[in-house]
């Protein structure tokens, strides 16, 4: 009865004194909005504003959900002069320090998941509009990339990139929406108690110092669900689309323009990835992406059925290379930044260079390699067809 009289009395109080209430009113909520900007800045989640780093409250970073807000913002703030691009394989399977061991100054990995071609290419020139003494690109491909029927997803604006400084509307979500507060928090979290994200069910892995990435849940537990989810999405109806194949010429171009030094890849996934997108019929789209980019730039390959993707993923070790069927690890990466720099000269039977000379060449050898793989893993071979309905 007594609060119910509380509120009557200062609901009478505000028709007595509107002033008052309204002043009050926006007091609290300047109050409330310099709190959630001030902790947003101190915080400095997207490492955008330079704050003060202060152990234990704000000098761990976290990589942010909004990943291509989240990129767009660093490349600003970072001016890299060598960075990488890709997709989230590029995010869960290279260590950056290592990779800014082998080129020299201060390298940045914008990559992001599902990275489309005419995404990464914006990247890049966003890179180099920040950056014009850019000095390395180190570019890995994914099939997908370049599928006609893939649109950028909604998060992609071409709007943030190729310019200076944050648009009035990207300041807002960096300082004031819910999702900065909420990603603000969860990197104050990880400060004070940082080995509690690699328990957090498992999925959070440490990719290098301070870089930790969150692995899909559905790839990890159900591999076939993702695999039928790349049969819908890409593998049915796949075409490669010129216009992104135009542009992987013109990134070429601009490198060379620049005397950037360049170098790409195609990435590796686990024979199962192959061997669906096998069935799924887009093998000879493979080969003729592979054809035309190779003719436009030289291109380690390390997609298909050499040995290092037949791992056995069912055995979890510390020197796997396969988080599961679509990431390869740091381990993996290492060894690929070793072999396209010219640090690892054995034979490893991945990335064999694709160029116009030997592109045929190596196409029979996967070819071979698959027909190896299927002649000793018949009743997997036969299983991922009964399970993907083809």
């Amino acid at each position: 009865m007594q609060s119910q009289n509380f509120f009557i009395i200062n609901f009478n109080m505000s028709d007595k004194n509107p002033c008052l209430f309204i002043i009050t009113f926006f007091i609290s909520s300047l109050f409330a909005l310099v709190s959630i900007v001030s902790f947003n800045y101190l915080i400095d989640p997207f490492d955008y504003f330079k704050s003060p780093l202060i152990v234990g409250f704000n000098d761990k970073k976290l990589e942010s959900t909004q990943e291509r807000f989240d990129k767009a913002a660093k490349i600003i703030a970072k001016k890299p002069t060598a960075i990488m691009l890709g997709s989230s394989r590029v995010r869960a399977g290279f260590p950056l320090t290592y990779y800014n061991q082998l080129v020299g100054g201060q390298a940045y990995k914008a990559a992001f998941s599902g990275a489309r071609f005419d995404e990464i290419f914006g990247y890049f020139e966003h890179a180099l509009h920040n950056q014009p003494d850019l000095k390395a690109v180190f570019l890995c491909l994914d099939f997908f990339a370049f599928a006609s029927n893939l649109e950028p997803v909604a998060e992609y604006r071409e709007d943030r990139l190729r310019r200076a400084s944050l648009s009035f509307s990207d300041w807002a979500q960096c300082l004031l929406s819910r999702k900065t507060i909420k990603f603000s928090w969860s990197t104050f979290k990880h400060n004070v108690n940082p080995k509690k994200l690699e328990e957090v069910a498992g999925y959070y892995v440490k990719i290098d110092e301070n870089d930790f990435i969150l692995l899909n849940p559905i790839i990890v537990e159900n591999p076939v669900q993702f695999l039928k989810e790349e049969k819908r999405l890409i593998f049915n109806n796949y075409e490669i689309d010129d216009k992104k194949v135009a542009m992987f010429r013109k990134l070429v171009r601009r490198c060379q323009e620049n005397n950037i030094d360049l170098k790409v890849v195609f990435s590796p996934a686990h024979v199962y990835y192959w061997e669906a997108l096998y069935q799924g019929n887009c093998w000879k789209a493979l080969e003729n992406l592979k054809r035309q980019l190779s003719a436009i730039y030289p291109i380690y390959d390390f997609s298909g059925f050499c040995a290092f993707n037949q791992e056995d993923l069912s055995i979890g070790n510390s020197n796997r290379r396969f988080f599961e069927v679509s990431h390869f690890t740091p381990l993996y990466g290492q060894i690929i930044l070793d072999r396209v720099y010219g640090k690892e000269n054995r034979d490893l039977e991945a990335g064999f260079l694709l160029n116009p000379q030997t592109v045929e060449l190596h196409l029979a050898k996967i070819r071979k390699q698959r027909d190896d793989w299927v002649g000793k893993n018949a009743e997997v071979a036969i299983w991922l067809r009964e399970q993907l309905n083809i």
